[in-house]
Protein backbone atom coordinates (compact mmCIF):
# COMPACT_ATOMS: atom_id res chain seq x y z
CA UNK A 1 0.00 0.00 0.00
CA UNK A 2 1.60 3.48 -0.86
CA UNK A 3 -0.47 5.67 1.75
CA UNK A 4 1.87 3.60 4.39
CA UNK A 5 5.14 4.62 3.14
CA UNK A 6 7.40 7.10 4.53
CA UNK A 7 10.96 8.30 4.42
CA UNK A 8 13.16 7.12 6.95
CA UNK A 9 14.44 10.68 7.75
CA UNK A 10 10.82 11.83 8.50
CA UNK A 11 10.44 8.76 10.88
CA UNK A 12 13.33 10.19 12.20
CA UNK A 13 11.10 13.27 13.48
CA UNK A 14 8.05 11.37 14.75
CA UNK A 15 7.25 11.19 18.46
CA UNK A 16 8.10 7.84 19.52
CA UNK A 17 6.62 6.36 22.62
CA UNK A 18 6.87 3.06 24.32
CA UNK A 19 3.32 1.35 25.65
CA UNK A 20 3.57 3.08 29.60
CA UNK A 21 3.69 6.33 27.85
CA UNK A 22 7.94 6.97 28.29
CA UNK A 23 9.30 9.29 24.79
CA UNK A 24 12.04 7.56 22.82
CA UNK A 25 13.85 8.59 19.58
CA UNK A 26 14.32 6.62 16.49
CA UNK A 27 18.17 6.07 15.50
CA UNK A 28 18.17 3.89 12.46
CA UNK A 29 16.58 0.62 11.12
CA UNK A 30 18.23 -2.59 10.29
CA UNK A 31 17.87 -4.26 6.86
CA UNK A 32 17.70 -7.87 5.80
CA UNK A 33 20.29 -8.37 2.48
CA UNK A 34 17.44 -7.97 -0.06
CA UNK A 35 16.26 -10.98 -2.86
CA UNK A 36 14.65 -10.81 -5.77
CA UNK A 37 11.11 -10.36 -3.89
CA UNK A 38 11.30 -8.01 -0.97
CA UNK A 39 13.58 -6.59 1.70
CA UNK A 40 12.10 -6.37 5.40
CA UNK A 41 12.86 -3.53 8.08
CA UNK A 42 13.60 -6.19 11.09
CA UNK A 43 14.71 -3.58 14.19
CA UNK A 44 14.69 -0.52 14.82
CA UNK A 45 17.68 1.16 17.13
CA UNK A 46 15.62 3.46 19.61
CA UNK A 47 17.14 5.70 22.35
CA UNK A 48 14.98 6.01 25.00
CA UNK A 49 14.87 9.89 26.27
CA UNK A 50 13.11 9.11 30.06
CA UNK A 51 15.62 8.37 33.10
CA UNK A 52 17.02 5.74 30.88
CA UNK A 53 18.30 8.64 28.64
CA UNK A 54 21.23 7.64 26.05
CA UNK A 55 19.86 3.70 26.99
CA UNK A 56 19.97 1.99 23.82
CA UNK A 57 17.73 -0.89 22.65
CA UNK A 58 17.11 -2.78 19.23
CA UNK A 59 13.22 -2.68 18.97
CA UNK A 60 11.84 -5.64 16.80
CA UNK A 61 9.27 -4.19 14.02
CA UNK A 62 6.67 -6.95 15.23
CA UNK A 63 6.84 -4.86 18.17
CA UNK A 64 5.28 -1.72 16.56
CA UNK A 65 2.13 -0.77 16.77
CA UNK A 66 0.95 0.77 13.68
CA UNK A 67 1.97 3.90 12.40
CA UNK A 68 0.62 6.73 12.86
CA UNK A 69 1.56 9.12 9.74
CA UNK A 70 -0.42 12.14 9.63
CA UNK A 71 0.39 12.35 13.53
CA UNK A 72 3.70 11.63 13.24
CA UNK A 73 3.63 8.89 16.05
CA UNK A 74 5.18 5.81 16.50
CA UNK A 75 3.68 3.68 19.51
CA UNK A 76 6.33 1.02 20.47
CA UNK A 77 4.41 -2.26 22.52
CA UNK A 78 7.05 -2.71 25.16
CA UNK A 79 7.29 -0.98 28.78
CA UNK A 80 10.00 0.53 30.11
CA UNK A 81 11.09 -1.76 31.83
CA UNK A 82 11.15 -4.71 28.63
CA UNK A 83 13.24 -2.01 26.68
CA UNK A 84 15.71 -2.02 29.18
CA UNK A 85 16.08 -5.67 29.06
CA UNK A 86 16.26 -5.23 25.11
CA UNK A 87 18.88 -2.62 25.84
CA UNK A 88 21.16 -5.16 27.79
CA UNK A 89 21.08 -7.90 24.69
CA UNK A 90 21.91 -4.75 22.88
CA UNK A 91 23.78 -6.01 19.71
CA UNK A 92 24.58 -5.81 15.96
CA UNK A 93 22.24 -8.40 14.56
CA UNK A 94 25.04 -9.34 12.41
CA UNK A 95 24.29 -13.14 11.18
CA UNK A 96 26.84 -13.49 8.19
CA UNK A 97 26.65 -10.22 6.95
CA UNK A 98 22.61 -10.42 6.60
CA UNK A 99 21.78 -7.56 8.44
CA UNK A 100 22.63 -3.86 7.77
CA UNK A 101 21.82 -0.32 9.18
CA UNK A 102 20.14 2.03 7.34
CA UNK A 103 22.47 4.89 8.60
CA UNK A 104 25.88 3.69 7.53
CA UNK A 105 24.98 3.53 3.80
CA UNK A 106 23.21 7.19 4.09
CA UNK A 107 25.25 9.96 1.79
CA UNK A 108 27.37 7.09 0.43
CA UNK A 109 27.61 6.40 -3.57
CA UNK A 110 25.06 3.88 -5.06
CA UNK A 111 27.31 1.57 -7.89
CA UNK A 112 25.14 0.65 -11.14
CA UNK A 113 27.25 -2.18 -13.04
CA UNK A 114 29.11 0.23 -15.17
CA UNK A 115 30.19 3.06 -12.37
CA UNK A 116 28.83 5.59 -9.94
CA UNK A 117 25.09 6.14 -9.90
CA UNK A 118 24.67 9.06 -7.18
CA UNK A 119 24.27 8.92 -3.21
CA UNK A 120 21.84 7.45 -1.57
CA UNK A 121 20.38 9.80 0.44
CA UNK A 122 17.56 8.04 2.30
CA UNK A 123 14.83 4.82 2.59
CA UNK A 124 11.07 4.49 1.68
CA UNK A 125 9.80 2.45 4.12
CA UNK A 126 6.62 0.76 4.22
CA UNK A 127 5.56 1.50 8.10
CA UNK A 128 2.57 -1.47 8.02
CA UNK A 129 4.46 -4.13 6.91
CA UNK A 130 8.17 -2.71 7.13
CA UNK A 131 9.38 -3.54 4.60
CA UNK A 132 12.56 -1.59 2.85
CA UNK A 133 10.57 -0.23 -0.53
CA UNK A 134 13.09 2.14 -2.28
CA UNK A 135 16.58 3.54 -2.12
CA UNK A 136 16.28 7.33 -2.71
CA UNK A 137 19.24 8.08 -4.85
CA UNK A 138 20.45 11.91 -5.50
CA UNK A 139 21.90 11.69 -8.79
CA UNK A 140 22.61 14.49 -11.31
CA UNK A 141 20.78 17.39 -9.67
CA UNK A 142 17.45 15.49 -8.91
CA UNK A 143 16.18 12.58 -6.87
CA UNK A 144 15.40 8.78 -8.01
CA UNK A 145 14.16 5.87 -6.51
CA UNK A 146 15.37 2.20 -7.03
CA UNK A 147 14.12 -0.66 -5.48
CA UNK A 148 16.67 -3.02 -3.39
CA UNK A 149 15.39 -5.99 -5.30
CA UNK A 150 17.68 -4.89 -7.59
CA UNK A 151 20.77 -5.23 -5.67
CA UNK A 152 23.47 -7.14 -6.11
CA UNK A 153 25.70 -6.18 -3.76
CA UNK A 154 25.79 -4.87 -0.50
CA UNK A 155 29.26 -4.04 1.39
CA UNK A 156 28.92 -3.60 5.19
CA UNK A 157 32.40 -2.69 5.58
CA UNK A 158 32.98 -0.38 3.23
CA UNK A 159 29.03 0.67 3.62
CA UNK A 160 28.16 0.29 -0.07
CA UNK A 161 25.31 -1.02 -2.00
CA UNK A 162 25.22 -2.20 -6.14
CA UNK A 163 22.88 -2.49 -8.32
CA UNK A 164 22.15 -4.60 -11.01
CA UNK A 165 21.45 -1.42 -13.38
CA UNK A 166 23.35 0.51 -15.70
CA UNK A 167 24.21 4.37 -14.42
CA UNK A 168 22.08 5.59 -17.67
CA UNK A 169 18.77 3.54 -16.11
CA UNK A 170 18.98 5.20 -13.07
CA UNK A 171 19.91 8.75 -14.24
CA UNK A 172 17.20 9.02 -16.45
CA UNK A 173 14.23 7.33 -14.02
CA UNK A 174 11.27 9.22 -13.03
CA UNK A 175 11.96 12.30 -10.71
CA UNK A 176 10.99 11.49 -7.27
CA UNK A 177 9.62 14.44 -5.39
CA UNK A 178 8.58 13.28 -1.99
CA UNK A 179 5.46 10.92 -0.82
CA UNK A 180 2.96 12.64 -2.38
CA UNK A 181 3.96 10.87 -5.81
CA UNK A 182 3.89 7.79 -4.45
CA UNK A 183 0.66 6.41 -6.26
CA UNK A 184 0.14 3.34 -8.74
CA UNK A 185 0.67 5.44 -12.15
CA UNK A 186 4.33 6.58 -10.55
CA UNK A 187 4.79 3.03 -9.22
CA UNK A 188 3.81 1.70 -12.88
CA UNK A 189 6.23 4.10 -14.74
CA UNK A 190 8.99 3.92 -12.60
CA UNK A 191 9.05 0.09 -12.93
CA UNK A 192 8.24 0.63 -16.68
CA UNK A 193 11.09 2.79 -16.99
CA UNK A 194 13.20 -0.02 -15.38
CA UNK A 195 12.56 -2.66 -17.53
Amino acid sequence: DVCSSDLLNDLQGFSLFLKDGAPCQLNAAWFLRPDERECHITHLDVTALDGRRGHHALVPTGRIMPVDSSGHIIRIDMTGRELVRAGIAYSTPEDGGRYFRTNDFVGKPLMARDRDAGTLIDFLVDTFHWDLRYFEVAIDAHEVLVDPAWTNDIDGRRRRIAVDLPHAAIATAPEFSGTDVMNPGYCESLYRHYT
